[in-house]
């Protein structure tokens, strides 16, 4: 893109996921599981009545199974609409979104065959579908887990899967689990047992690995030494001076993917966040920093750094969260994010609301301060779960409709974070010129402060 061309509403090339991971998926997937064929005998329900009963085939192709009920139409299942599948006495259950029910079974000695390749075949789909596409570091370890956080609490058996920047569960039965290694606080083994805690205070027990657990465990270690040390190499870059005690504590505050707040950067180094912010605006974003800066408490502003979905190949970005809580009779109620890109690269800036439009007026000061501190931990890490990934955003729902973004439908109802994003989701504004930016990101502002809906979106005019 060049200096004054405008970017396309709903189109994004620079900004969206590469292509290339999501083809390396779904060749990984061809070549791993051809299309299978099986007799059997089914039946169709809902748990409380059998509605249709038996025999056909059964046929796994690339995202569909199709059942062909002998002397009867056939039933094109997608893959993405199971959305859960067990295995009991040799029979397969597979529950599908409205509760309706497909169970299959007298396929003899094909049955763990294809119980196998329908497992496989809807991972590596979902796998694609929740984001989760990225280089991977060790696969076809099986065992145990426990996920725990929160409300939420899952466990059963599963293959783990080690990638770029995170670690991931595929569950025999359910959706795959993906924890960010950036926000592993803390991890260790003992008694055969990988325990894994994050800065969200989530936990993770993977256990029964049998003759995986060194090799996965030592897989472990690996990247997350190497995720360190690329960290403080990354930040040894910015700042050439920094002795390595500094950079130890620095990285460790800076861990990929994550943002730092002013407050915390300086507790450790003040001359380092001065560093952040030339980087800043060496990626183009001195203009937007300056103008948005004026607008949010100094202390709460945060900057982090990503690498691109490819890695080394891509190189990574800088990116900042700006709050604005109306200091000085100023817009409020809003948060900023933006990342550096090349030059040839479009870029835009993402806003979101904070809280709600009818409890804003209700709030002290510190209260909106307190609340504004606490979503910039929820923005952050939704960014994450997405792989900071912009398409998913700001897409409107008529765009999530057409065939080019199927993946993302079913990604808003596997990733609970990102409709947490979309729905805070204000609008984006597009660099165009600073004068015509300045302009819209203005406008967006006064709309966020007089909208009557939180549903409202802004849109430029």
């Amino acid at each position: 893109m060049k200096p004054g061309d405008k970017e396309e509403p709903g189109e994004e090339q620079s900004e969206n996921a590469p292509v290339l991971p999501k083809q390396m998926a779904e060749e990984v997937a061809e070549e791993t599981v051809p299309n299978v064929e099986v007799s059997l005998r089914y039946a169709l329900g809902d748990g409380q009545k059998e509605w249709e009963s038996g025999s056909g085939v059964a046929r796994l192709e690339k995202e569909v199974l199709v059942l062909s009920p002998e002397g009867s139409a056939p039933i094109s299942i997608s893959l993405r609409e199971i959305q859960d599948l067990t295995s009991i006495n040799y029979r397969l259950v597979l529950t599908l979104k409205q509760g309706s029910l497909l169970t299959l079974r007298d396929l003899g000695y094909r049955f763990d065959d294809f119980l196998k390749a329908v497992v496989l075949r809807r991972n590596e789909m979902l796998l694609v579908d929740l984001l989760m596409e990225e280089k991977s570091f060790k696969e076809g370890s099986r065992g145990h887990f426990l996920w725990d956080h929160a409300e939420t609490k899952l466990e059963g058996e599963g293959e783990f899967r080690l990638y770029e920047t995170a670690l991931v569960i595929l569950p025999d039965h359910g959706q795959p689990l993906r924890l960010p290694l950036g926000t592993v606080s803390s991890w260790k083994a003992q008694e055969y047992r990988l325990e894994f805690l994050s800065d969200q205070q989530e936990s993770l027990i993977l256990s029964q690995l049998g003759r995986e657990y060194d090799p996965f465990r030592q897989a472990v270690t690996n990247r997350l030494a190497d995720l360190m040390t690329r960290a403080q190499a990354d930040l040894k870059n910015l700042v050439p001076s920094l002795d390595p005690l500094m950079l130890r504590r620095l990285s460790g505050l800076l861990k990929e993917g994550r943002a730092a707040s002013r407050r915390a950067v300086e507790e450790i180094f003040p001359p380092f966040w001065r560093e952040l912010e030339q980087r800043l605006a060496e990626g183009g974003l001195a203009e937007s920093y300056a103008y948005l800066t004026k607008l949010a408490p100094p202390e709460l502003v945060r900057i982090g750094w990503k690498r691109g979905l490819l890695g080394d190949l891509t190189g990574q970005s800088l990116f900042f969260l700006i709050p604005m809580l109306g200091q000085m009779g100023g817009p409020s109620n809003a948060i900023a994010w933006e990342a550096s890109a090349g030059e040839e690269e479009g870029k835009a800036t993402y806003f979101f609301r904070i809280v709600g439009r009818l409890e804003l007026p209700e709030l002290t000061p510190i209260a909106l301060q307190q609340k504004a501190e606490s979503f910039l931990d929820v923005l952050n890490r939704g960014l994450a779960a997405i792989n900071f990934r912009r398409e998913p955003i700001y897409l409107t729902e008529d765009k999530l409709t057409s065939p080019q973004y199927t993946r993302y439908r079913y990604s808003l109802e596997a990733i609970p974070a990102l409709r947490t994003l979309r729905i805070h989701f204000i609008g984006r504004v597009i660099h165009t010129s600073i004068e015509q930016w300045q302009k819209d990101a203005t406008e967006l502002l006064q709309f966020n402060g007089s909208a009557s809906s939180d549903d409202l979106r802004w849109k430029k005019a």
